[in-house]
């Protein structure tokens, strides 16, 4: 029997069905802000996973509270969101005087069900992200493209309790953002694409329950100190539990026009470029995967 699943590209109010409660799964779904949002919202008292575009309103109301209350989806489990900003898409060449800001949100609205959270180009604010740590049973996390505030870092008192697999992708981390106390259960590190990084933070040689650490297009220096925490562990708890996994893109010869267009898109994407080129097949061939 196949789980009851809705997908669509039109904005969440413009669902006919008044209520669909044998819903589970809810996809390619555009939500913006109306005074009746959660009027909307509710019509899927049952979905378990949202797969969702959060968009910023280009006129948000005067009161501020403009961010979807997902915290009416009290069954929701798997949330997996993209950020729209109001100037994201524009068809037509935007002056950079007449781009007005959009003032966040007094309020983030998640189910205290939600277990997994995948967020993309999110603006990391210091009241999101205390909204994400307010989550008990939150297990699963990812931020990808967004830059973690600086000012975080003095908040020892944010404790993520239930965390088990934490994801940074073409995330601005500093190293001195991270407690031991912060994640108390941490099973897995991910982290991709964040150069800037040189170091892996000595505090996650401190998480007991760390098993694993996983690093793809970083610093030589991030996987070094990687290795050299991995046999810091070991010589101090007397036993090799944490696994360094290393993906490398495995670069292949390629005919000169197609270096020059390497060339090209990474001048063009200030350095992105050779990620995207190999992403989609244009430079590399296969990954080798290190295990170490």
């Amino acid at each position: 029997m196949h789980e009851p699943k809705l997908t669509s590209s039109c904005t969440i109010l413009k669902v006919e069905n008044s209520k669909l409660e044998d819903l589970r799964t809810l996809s390619r779904v555009r939500i913006s802000y109306s005074e009746d949002m959660s009027d909307a919202l509710e019509k899927f008292p049952n979905v378990q996973h949202l797969e969702c575009t959060i968009v910023e309103p280009m006129d948000p109301p005067t009161h501020g509270d403009w961010f979807p209350k997902l915290d009416v989806l009290n069954k929701l489990e798997t949330i997996i969101a993209d950020y729209e900003n109001t100037w994201s898409y524009s068809y037509y060449a935007v002056e950079p005087e007449s781009i007005v800001e959009v003032p966040p949100p007094n309020e983030y609205h998640f189910p205290t069900s939600s277990k997994e959270l995948r967020l993309y180009n999110f603006p990391m604010r210091l009241a999101f992200l205390s909204a994400i740590v307010a989550l008990p049973q939150l297990e699963i996390l990812e931020f990808n493209g967004s830059e973690l505030p600086e000012d975080k870092c003095n908040a020892r008192e944010d404790i993520f309790q239930s965390l088990k697999s934490l994801s940074l992708i073409g995330v601005y981390l500093s190293e001195g953002q991270v407690y031991t106390e912060t994640f108390p259960q941490l099973e897995q590190l991910m982290l991709e694409d964040i150069r800037q990084l040189k170091e892996i933070p000595s505090t996650f040689g401190n998480i007991d329950t760390l098993k694993s650490i996983h690093l793809d297009s970083v610093d030589q220096d991030l996987v070094d100190s990687s290795i050299e925490m991995k046999h810091d562990v070991a010589g101090f708890k007397g036993e090799d539990r944490l696994d360094v996994h290393v993906h490398v893109p495995e670069v292949v010869k390629v005919p000169r026009v197609v270096d020059n267009l390497v060339k090209a898109q990474t001048d063009a994407t200030n350095g992105i470029g050779p990620r995207m080129i190999r992403r989609y097949g244009y430079k590399a061939g296969k990954e080798k995967k290190h295990n170490i």
